[in-house]
């Protein structure tokens, strides 16, 4: 791509290659295809599409670190959706900025599974710090396997400033959300509200948000539920710092930190180092439990900073409204509650 503006006169190439040219390139070739940015200059660069852009229907890598300031924003202002990805598996999506779409800012469809999205801003402005608002979802998820973020700093994602749900979850199988901040700026100080929820795994079996490992734990603030896990099974929630800033040492508050409904197995930090949550600052609950079995809540640090001494008290630390495991004789298994 060596152009901002939205033309498409059927031909990408050396002369002139918008964004929608090169999608219609890439899903027109056989194979994987690279959209890369260059020519462009240094500096802010800002693609407005006029309509939708077409629907990448090929495995893609789409990389806007190619761009030399790292990134390329896409304003949504007269479009529902920034970019849809359909069948498209195994595709890379990094270094992008989308906001103001109406609807949903990236989607992934159909059998697009085995992809990762990664380095890139979501309902932000370009700089990652005041809300240029997406109406719906900023990341909807309806393919299984997809990767969200990294361990790395560079594979950070930040989803914020959405009307609902930053990040939907929708009936997947096997995603991975590792390393993202979720309701506040790219610096993880400020709150950048998302109107609904935080992250929302729907119907899900077995999605994983975030891990033991440095860096992988994500931050998940400033909603009305921080993570809610609905239905679905086998969800394993580790390593997060829910209703805080990115020390963990004061509120970007969610009402309620974190919300298993009618869910099976759920697993709520663990027994090994590095698996426990931080579920602090909420002034409804930290974690409610509703309507579900085999919940598992272990080795968290609820309403408390991250040394687990100084309070950074919830409205009530877990509600529980079904049989619930909390704590536990294993080495590791105990919460911390204040």
């Amino acid at each position: 791509v060596n152009s901002t503006n939205d033309a498409n006169d059927g031909t990408c190439d050396g002369t002139h290659c918008s964004l929608r040219e090169a999608i219609n390139a890439a899903n027109f070739l056989a194979g994987a295809d690279t959209i890369t940015f260059a020519g462009l200059g240094a500096g802010l660069h800002t693609i407005s599409p006029s309509s939708n852009l077409p629907t990448i229907t090929q495995t893609i890598i789409l990389d806007g670190t190619t761009h030399p300031d790292g990134r390329i924003e896409i304003d949504g202002t007269s479009v529902s959706t920034g970019l849809t990805l359909s069948n498209a598996p195994n595709s890379l999506v990094r270094g992008v900025v989308i906001n103001r779409a109406s609807s949903v800012g990236l989607e992934f469809q159909g059998a697009s599974g085995s992809s990762v999205v990664e380095g890139s801003y979501f309902g932000l402005d370009y700089p990652g710090a005041a809300i240029s608002a997406i109406g719906n979802y900023a990341l909807l998820v309806q393919s299984s396997s997809i990767t969200v973020g990294g361990a790395a700093t560079a594979a950070r994602n930040t989803l914020s400033g959405t009307g609902s749900i930053a990040l939907y979850l929708n009936g997947v199988s096997g995603a991975v959300v590792l390393g993202n901040y979720i309701g506040t700026d790219a610096t993880g100080a400020l709150d950048r509200f998302n109107g609904s929820y935080g992250v929302l795994a729907q119907s899900c079996t077995s999605p994983l948000i975030g891990g033991s490992s440095a860096g992988e734990g994500n931050l998940i603030s400033g909603a009305a539920v921080g993570l809610y896990l609905q239905f679905g099974a086998g969800a394993v929630a580790q390593g997060n710092l829910l209703g805080t800033n990115a020390p963990g040492t004061a509120a970007i508050p969610s009402s309620n930190g974190l919300f298993a409904q009618n869910t099976t197995s759920a697993l709520v930090g663990g027994t090994a180092a590095g698996t426990g949550n931080l579920i602090s600052g909420n002034p409804s609950y930290g974690v409610r439990v509703q309507s579900a079995s085999g919940t598992v809540i272990q080795g968290n640090r609820i309403g408390t900073q991250p040394d687990g001494v100084t309070a950074l008290p919830n409205g009530y630390g877990i509600y529980l409204q079904s049989p619930t495991t909390v704590g536990g004789v294993a080495a590791g298994a105990g919460n911390v509650i204040a």
